[in-house]
């Protein structure tokens, strides 16, 4: 009789052994795909590089309003350009060089003091120069607009 309990709690044991392996694998394999481990990774995206032409530096000085006193700012520009056909023509002539660094004065010089107190501001005035820069550059059959965007180096406001 005695050797019969003990078979019994053997086998149960054994039992309740395979059972709650069972379990605990099967735990660990079905957290793994409903966490997306089975699943294959997706390429990361590559972000492409736009050339970039270098505007230079700028120093304005601004005039000062009816409750501010003149100001002088200093700032760099950096043009990001949409292909490197608009980067071989800005580089071959000089003329767009000027053309540019002259309607950054100009617009710097039209929204004043204010435009470069705040960074909303200074987001408003590079989105204007880029508008601007656009408006006088160079036309390219399939590109509607050879400037992307305009990145500060550089910015000094006292």
């Amino acid at each position: 009789m005695l050797k019969m309990n003990f078979k019994k709690i053997g086998l149960t044991a054994f039992f309740l052994l395979i059972i709650f392996t069972t379990g605990f694998a099967g735990g660990i394999f079905f957290s793994n795909v409903a966490a997306g481990m089975g699943e294959e990774t997706p390429e990361v995206e590559q972000v492409k590089a736009y050339p970039i032409y270098e505007l230079g530096e700028f120093k304005l000085s601004l005039s000062g309003g009816e409750f501010t006193d003149p100001a002088l700012v200093s700032f760099e520009l950096v043009l990001e350009l949409e292909s490197e056909k608009v980067l071989e023509k800005l580089n071959t002539e000089a003329y767009w060089e000027a053309l540019f660094r002259n309607e950054v004065i100009t617009e710097s010089m039209s929204q004043g003091q204010a435009s470069l107190k705040s960074p909303e501001g200074l987001l408003r005035l590079s989105e204007d120069i880029t508008e601007r820069l656009n408006s006088v550059g160079p036309s390219f059959p399939k590109i509607s607009n050879p400037v992307r965007r305009i990145f500060l180096r550089s910015f000094v406001l006292q």
